[in-house]
């Protein structure tokens, strides 16, 4: 067992493909790797219109299409896709104390089923009264959750995307 372990602390693939490819089977490592797993979700070619123009509601089609417009006046920067089912605006290069890093948009959204998700980052000071005053919406970690543009007050959308812009910025410069 002891030398099981070694051997997973040293390489933890190495201990795995000793041990399950005989058997075919995929399985993760039981203790931590070195090695971070690499982001699913990048930037791409994808067609940002293509993404639009295969959302069957109309409204929320052009609810995005607002969207995009309101992003790409705060960042300056065209729509890209990242990943198949969120549109990005902008890069930044984050890396955490853990030794983690990646790129990620500055700001983005994607039409999920029943919501449409905003990426936007909080923490700035301020947030949580522009949030009160933003209209019908729900709030997570990252994403503000709305269901129509014309449930919130686009003006006040305007500035938290213009804040969370300016706080990813002065975060990861």
């Amino acid at each position: 067992m002891r030398d099981r372990l070694r051997v997973c602390r040293e390489s933890p693939w190495r201990y795995l493909r000793q041990t399950y490819d005989a058997r075919k089977l995929t399985a993760k490592p039981n203790c931590r790797s070195k090695h971070m797993a690499e982001a699913k979700t990048k930037q791409n070619d994808l067609s940002v219109d293509a993404y639009l123009d295969a959302i069957t509601d109309e409204a929320r089609r052009q609810d995005c299409r607002v969207l995009i417009k309101l992003m790409s006046g705060v960042t300056k920067c065209e729509p890209k896709m990242w990943g198949t089912g969120i549109v990005g605006f902008g890069t930044y290069h984050y890396k955490y104390a853990s030794g983690q890093e990646g790129d990620g948009c500055l700001t983005g959204f994607a039409s999920r089923k029943g919501d449409i998700s905003i990426y936007i980052m909080c923490g700035f000071d301020g947030h949580e009264v522009l949030l009160a005053k933003l209209g019908k919406h729900k709030m997570g970690k990252v994403c503000l959750y709305v269901r129509r543009m014309s449930d919130i007050d686009l003006l006040l959308l305007q500035q938290l995307v213009e804040r969370s812009v300016a706080e990813v910025r002065h975060r990861y410069p």
